[in-house]
């Protein structure tokens, strides 16, 4: 295309000091300067910003500003001038209190075009306290949509979007909303939007909290200001979504996220007939669209709050945000496996279910150690759940199978350590539910249970900085089977699993062997990492070029030790070093070559040869080459001149 790929669209008021650093973040991205437009509109500022905007755009092609003589209240009407005169691919939204990453918009432009995208998320980090979404950043997701990821719980329009998506579906931002002009901009975007990108490997996107309290959703009478925005929210999703799931999923975003700040700000609002008025018209739309099947997902806080509104307690839905804010303490009560919150009201008449925890409680864990030893794979690790004295937590090592079908609990040690408890065990693979494990992928988790309360959580992801630096590999047999057992992390969130001869892409198994010659015979000996393999289960033969396998003598440990030797009497053909294990499924193990090649032997009988191993490709190869009578004289005639010379 011959105008811009990326159209930077930043609305700015009264944005200096702020200003110079976002502008700085545009000029130093890596994508070119000739695939970039950037679009400045100053929406009647009173300080220091037309003047700044003059100095740092005179100089730069692409770059230009767009002047409102009056402030129009908000960021809609010039994010909407903006789009008016774009003429990118691609637009971005930058407010101008924020700066980009060196890289962001390079690798979100490269995430759209691999993958067709309408909507590319950037990951988002806050400065200065600014809070920011996070839980749709967990991965990178390449192609999703709002129905199969948590995007819809960040509707803040800092993002990439395609711009002839935007004209196709006349998507601008409402200018009558005096906050969250955003939301119904990007909820409309969401929903019609085919494919979605989440780019969460890189720190695209830094939203700073102004130290003078500048941004638009920190102002003063919020709760009141929200009210237009959700009406107009409680009004939309009705409208393009119909009823189900897909409409519960957005309302539950609307229930819980703008329920938090409405509430938040309604606390803080001082007059009482604004504030009872604010309240009613939410009470409304919690009425109305807080039914079961959009509440119950939620958090119990959230669960809790919604309830005391639906039934008019203004006080108590307020004091239960402030206690959640302030990060009070709350204590946990457990009855018939189940555990509730001891929060505000618990010894009320509310109903019970209202307090329930159990699925919100988080296990925070960490392996310490996890590593092969000479009884199986040692794992050490620690854990908790906050809020849950350790006193009578227990905890069990569990291998399950990758679909769910199987899992195998392991005998389990557990200390208490002051707020924790601290769990090790030793994977026996030779004798799991009284068997050798089974060919499958287990992944391993850890079940935690506190008087009846239980939670099963995949360990591995926090782990120490030494533990577990690569995949490790070894063969373990019940004296009659062999399995090939890797222990490595999952990509990309780093949990520990095992493929159990499922060979991690059927990679055969590498075994080095250290070659020397000695009494006639090329000898090798070598170790493969193994756990009660059969006696003398390592065998080594020559395979000769018309396909038949000569043995080799030699033998083998339980635990992987092997010698082997190719006396210089039974080369008599060349061919390549195989290596096979009895009990072993699938493919045979390649041998590799330990440090250098052996020195050449030479046999006389049945005829004159000097016998070689050497790499050749992927292959371990045994060469000869005859001893003719030429060479024997000139090596003769080598040792008379280096005796008689001396």
């Amino acid at each position: 295309m011959t105008g811009p790929e990326i159209s930077v669209i930043v609305a700015a008021y009264n944005a200096m000091p702020y200003l110079s650093r976002c502008l700085d973040s545009v000029g130093e991205q890596t994508l070119e300067p000739a695939r970039l437009e950037v679009i400045v509109v100053d929406d009647g500022s009173t300080d220091d910003t037309a003047g700044h905007l003059t100095e740092r755009t005179a100089d730069r092609p692409g770059w230009r500003v767009i002047r409102r003589e009056h402030n129009s209240g908000g960021p809609a009407v010039p994010r909407n001038d903006g789009l008016d005169v774009a003429r990118g691919e691609y637009v971005f939204f930058l407010d101008a209190d924020d700066y980009l990453g060196p890289e962001a918009l390079a690798r979100m432009l490269a995430m759209a075009r691999k993958n067709d995208s309408d909507i590319v998320l950037g990951k988002m980090v806050g400065i200065g306290g600014r809070a920011v979404p996070r839980s749709m950043f967990t991965r990178d997701q390449p192609r999703t949509t709002v129905w199969d990821s948590r995007v819809f719980w960040a509707l803040n329009p800092l993002k990439l979007f395609r711009r002839e998506f935007i004209e196709r579906h006349g998507l601008r931002f409402p200018v009558d909303l005096p906050v969250g002009q955003d939301q119904p901009f990007v909820a409309r975007a969401y929903v019609h939007a085919k494919v979605v990108s989440v780019l969460a490997s890189y720190d695209c996107y830094f939203a700073r909290l102004r130290d003078d309290g500048g941004n638009n959703t920190q102002r003063e009478g919020g709760a009141v200001r929200r009210l237009p925005l959700l009406n107009a929210m409680f009004s939309l999703l009705p409208e393009i979504v119909e009823p189900g799931e897909r409409r519960d999923l957005l309302l539950r975003r609307v229930l819980q996220s703008d329920q938090r700040e409405f509430l938040e700000h309604l606390g803080r609002e001082n007059d009482p007939a604004l504030r009872h008025h604010a309240f009613d018209v939410f009470r409304n739309h919690v009425s109305r669209f807080a039914t079961p099947s959009v509440v119950s997902p939620l958090p119990a806080s959230d669960r809790l709050r919604l309830e005391l509104v639906r039934r008019g307690d203004l006080a108590g839905a307020v004091e239960m945000m402030r206690f959640q804010k302030d990060g009070e303490p709350w204590n946990v009560r457990v009855d018939d496996g189940r555990a509730y919150a001891e929060y505000p009201g618990f010894e009320t008449d509310l109903p019970r279910h209202l307090f329930d925890v159990t699925d919100e409680l988080s296990v925070v864990h960490r392996l310490t150690a996890a590593a092969w030893g000479d009884a199986g794979f040692h794992i050490t690790g620690e854990a908790r759940i906050p809020g849950l004295p350790v006193s009578s937590l227990t905890a069990q090592v569990v291998l399950v199978t990758r679909d769910g079908s199987t899992a195998y609990p392991v005998p389990t040690r557990c200390v208490p350590v002051e707020d924790r408890i601290r769990f090790e065990t030793a994977l026996d693979f030779t004798d799991l539910g009284g068997t050798l494990i089974t060919p499958d992928r287990w992944d391993v988790f850890v079940d935690l249970d506190w008087s009846g309360v239980h939670r099963r959580v995949r360990i591995g992801a926090r782990r120490d900085a030494d533990v577990m630096t690569g995949e490790s590999t070894r063969l373990v047999g019940d004296g009659i089977d062999v399995r090939t057992v890797t222990a490595y992390l999952t990509k990309p969130f780093g949990n520990l699993s095992f493929d159990v001869d499922m060979r991690r892409g059927r990679r055969p198994l590498p075994v080095t062997v250290a070659l020397t010659t000695r009494g006639g015979a090329f000898r090798g000996t070598g170790t493969v990492p193994a756990i009660g393999l059969p006696q003398d289960a390592i065998r080594w033969s020559l395979r000769t070029p018309a396909g038949d396998r000569v043995p080799l003598p030699g033998g083998s440990s339980g635990t992987g030790h092997f010698d082997c030797a190719l006396p210089a009497r039974r080369l008599v053909t060349n061919g390549r070093l195989e290596c096979t294990i009895r009990g072993l499924t699938g493919t045979d193990p390649t041998p590799v070559l330990a440090g250098g090649e052996p020195p050449r032997l030479r046999a006389w009988w049945p005829s004159p040869r000097t016998w070689r191993i050497r790499r050749h490709g992927t292959q371990v190869r045994v060469d000869n080459a005859p001893i003719t009578p030429v060479k024997i004289m000139r090596r003769l005639r080598r040792r008379l001149a280096g005796t008689f010379g001396r």
